[in-house]
């Protein structure tokens, strides 16, 4: 699941980005991150419900001329039919979702090169990497 970003939001507008994304306060863990799920989807989970897929290095450019430098602790989890039916976004951040099957999310960012037009331009390794790893767990 991708969720397209509001038409607000300062950095990439209307791209479709990795759901749930955020950045933790001073003195919090990974494991407080599990609140932007809640925040942007309204689901509330558990971070005991999430599998993890390792930290990953991010550098990218942001509006204004500002650079993003990231370790992103990325976590997945496979939503039952209730959840992806209680799926409530915060407009001011989601514009909608969109579902992306595995062997689509392959094409694009293993055969082919989805970060330009329609996703946020993470570093083509980053999405090769997200979707490696889902694959090793299917």
């Amino acid at each position: 699941m991708f969720q397209k970003r509001s038409p607000g939001k300062e950095d990439y507008p209307g791209l479709l980005d990795i759901s749930a994304a955020g950045h933790l306060e001073a003195g919090e863990s990974p494991k407080d991150g599990v609140r932007e799920i809640e925040e942007e989807l309204g689901l509330k989970l558990d971070f005991s419900e999430l599998t993890t897929i390792g930290v990953l290095h991010v550098e990218a450019p942001l509006a204004g001329g500002r650079f993003d430098r990231e370790h992103c602790h990325v976590y997945v989890k496979q939503l039952d039919p209730v959840e992806r039916d209680n799926i409530r976004f915060d407009a001011e951040e989601v514009e909608g979702v969109e579902w992306i099957s595995l062997q689509q999310c392959v094409d694009l960012f293993i055969d082919g090169n989805a970060t330009s037009g329609r996703f946020v331009p993470h570093p083509h390794e980053y999405y090769e990497k997200v979707v490696e790893a889902l694959v090793k767990l299917s």
